[in-house]
């Protein structure tokens, strides 16, 4: 924008003046800064008036723009943090309450009676409970894997897998379940006489089959290859996972493992693959795997447990 020069008379062409009917033959200079009363421009305070106009012109638009770009900055710091505590890539999971439940519901009575001989009667009590994926996600971005525990503002919830016994009732402190994808593989491909791993839905289409009576050791095998997979270690895959696999050559020994342990560990480890995961810009999706359950249900619970002692203790000095 160029400079506003200030008018003098000797800028006025000529030709601009006019005569005026009941002046003295003086001429009539038409300008937009000229004063009624004084004819000429070249006093100080027009000058002063300028120049304080162009100041405050100049202050107010300053201030405007330095409101606008506190606004931006502050609405791009609301949207990072949302990023954080919500990752922008899509999640998807394995874990399904639904389909577990579906089957515990499908199988007969004596198949029931079946896993309550091998001594896992206690995932036949699972009541189908929807966990929202959002808030395993919070949960997730709230849990600290190195100590074991959710952290909140003013609030630690430790997670142990003695909580995922107290919430499951899976068998605690046995025979630790090592891992081993070979050995598994290879028992499940020559028990069923089968190629490759087949997905989870063959195993549970057994258990809801009415045309065939299974043996009471495949129905075992058949229903916690289920239970592993769509409820308490779920993966990426369609397929179960072969590392726990192999315990199922003794289907009686199963319940001596420490299979809270297990699940624990999985779940610390799934919890951590998802946070490393939402953290590399190039993923579009991310898998977030573990008993999902068990994890809303002991912060929830420990929670609660929290919000009673408080009000507890405020009855207390109110009385």
């Amino acid at each position: 924008m160029g400079r506003l020069g200030k008018a003098c008379p000797k800028d006025v062409p000529l030709v601009s003046s006019v005569e005026s009917a009941d002046s003295s033959k003086e001429p009539f200079v038409p300008n937009d800064f000229a004063d009624d009363n004084v004819m000429s421009l070249n006093s100080s305070g027009d000058d002063e008036e300028l120049g304080k106009a162009l100041y405050n012109f100049y202050v107010k638009n300053k201030v405007k723009h330095l409101k606008r770009k506190l606004s931006s900055v502050s609405r791009r710091n609301v949207r990072q943090k949302r990023s954080s505590d919500f990752p922008v890539c899509s999640t998807f999971t394995r874990y399904s309450g639904k389909f577990f439940s579906g089957v515990v519901d499908g199988m007969c009575s004596r198949y029931k009676d079946v896993i309550q001989t091998y001594g896992m009667g206690c995932l036949l009590n699972f009541v189908r409970i929807e966990v929202p994926l959002r808030l395993v996600k919070w949960l997730a971005s709230r849990f600290d894997v190195p100590a074991f525990e959710f952290q909140l503002k003013r609030k630690f919830i430790p997670l142990t897998k003695y909580d995922i016994h107290d919430i499951l009732d899976l068998p605690v402190d046995g025979e630790p379940l090592v891992s081993d994808p070979e050995a598994g593989r290879d028992f499940i491909l020559s028990h069923f006489n089968l190629t490759s791993i087949p997905p989870v839905s063959f195993f549970a289409n057994k258990l809801k089959s009415v045309e065939v009576d299974l043996l009471d050791e495949d129905v075992f095998i058949c229903f916690m290859i289920v239970a592993f997979s769509t409820f308490l270690c779920p993966n990426s895959s369609f397929s179960p996972s072969p590392k726990y696999l192999h315990i199922f050559q003794d289907c009686q020994s199963v319940r001596s493992y420490d299979l809270s342990s297990f699940v624990y560990e999985w779940l610390l480890s799934s919890i951590k693959k998802f946070k490393d995961a939402t953290k590399v810009a190039s993923k579009r999706s991310v898998t977030f795997g573990g008993c999902h359950y068990a994890f809303a249900v002991s912060f929830l619970f420990s929670f609660l447990l929290f919000m009673l002692s408080l009000i507890c203790l405020n009855v207390y000095y109110l009385v």
